[in-house]
């Protein structure tokens, strides 16, 4: 089950990682719409950010523990997302 649950976050991670990813590219597009989605996309940019520190510093963590912390995040994010759509 601990493997499950680790394989589990590592998918949550990698998909943070990708919509990271994609908020950078946004972030990088030139703003020409309104002052709320430069905002948006700066906001992107710093999630974005932020992932990729912690997943500099998950890989240089023991791996068993990185996966512990990947589940607390993943259940986390699945707890803060079920929060904003209630």
């Amino acid at each position: 089950a601990a493997g499950e649950s680790a394989a589990s976050a590592g998918d949550a991670v990698g998909a943070a990682a990708a919509s990271a990813g994609d908020a950078v590219g946004a972030a990088a597009r030139p703003a020409a719409a309104a002052g709320s989605d430069v905002q948006h996309d700066e906001a992107a940019a710093k999630a974005a950010l932020k992932v990729a520190e912690m997943e500099a510093k998950l890989a240089a963590m023991d791996p068993e523990k990185a996966a512990k912390v990947r589940a607390a995040l993943a259940a986390k994010a699945a707890r803060d997302k079920q929060k904003k759509e209630a």
